[in-house]
């Protein structure tokens, strides 16, 4: 498959199972790295291991995604992924 989100960053929330984790695993199997967010925070951490592509990067972080949730992710992921095009 090519890798035509190589360089991206997809974020996706209910990443723990189903739906969610779908999602992201395909993303990341067409070049996107991952960010993957659910409140069961040992679950979807779990889940990143299963995502290993060269060229792909993948984080969880247990979080709850409501305004003041979203709030608090975006300042963590800009200084994630800031540390990481340095």
């Amino acid at each position: 498959m090519p890798a035509i989100y190589f360089g991206k960053v997809a974020v996706a929330t209910g990443a723990a199972s189903g739906i969610g984790l779908g999602g992201a695993q395909r993303l990341a199997s067409e070049g996107a790295s991952v960010v993957l967010i659910d409140s069961r925070g040992d679950q979807v951490r779990q889940c990143t291991q299963g995502i290993t592509l060269p060229g792909v990067a993948a984080i969880a972080t247990e979080a709850d995604v409501t305004w003041r949730g979203v709030t608090t992710l975006r300042a963590m992921f800009t200084r994630h992924w800031a540390c990481r095009a340095a």
